[in-house]
């Protein structure tokens, strides 16, 4: 159901290289702090959040089951693509993708990380 049980849910900034090849390390660095910032702002205290790797991030939400987190994770890359900003006269677009996975007793980072990427298709631009 829809509260019941935890999820990471994985966000992957679409095409990170590409953005950071096309606009500079430093509008990249921007739109991770940005990135960042709303997933730090928009979590219940309950939940965790933190940054995997270039354009990755993995959020914790407990006593949150699927249907719920695939909403959150839904509002969440609408929200940050509304968020696009401006560098150098030009618009900086901000789209994710999530990858959402189920865990409990007998998870290993690992596995759970390796099980929300490869649900991460399934979910492009849930907005």
């Amino acid at each position: 159901a829809g509260s019941e049980g935890n999820t990471l849910v994985l966000l992957e900034i679409t095409d990170f290289d590409g953005l950071q090849a096309r606009f500079g390390a430093l509008a990249a660095d921007n739109v991770l702090s940005l990135v960042a910032g709303v997933l730090r702002r928009k979590i219940r205290d309950a939940d965790h959040v933190g940054r995997l790797s270039d354009g990755r991030f993995g959020l914790l939400l407990t006593q949150c089951g699927l249907d719920d987190a695939r909403l959150k994770a839904a509002w969440l890359c609408r929200h940050l693509a509304l968020s696009s900003f401006q560098y150098q006269d030009q618009i900086v677009p901000i789209y994710l993708a999530a990858g959402l996975a189920p865990f409990g007793r007998g998870h290993t980072s690992e596995t759970l990380i390796a099980a929300a990427a490869s649900d991460l298709g399934a979910h492009i631009g849930l907005a």
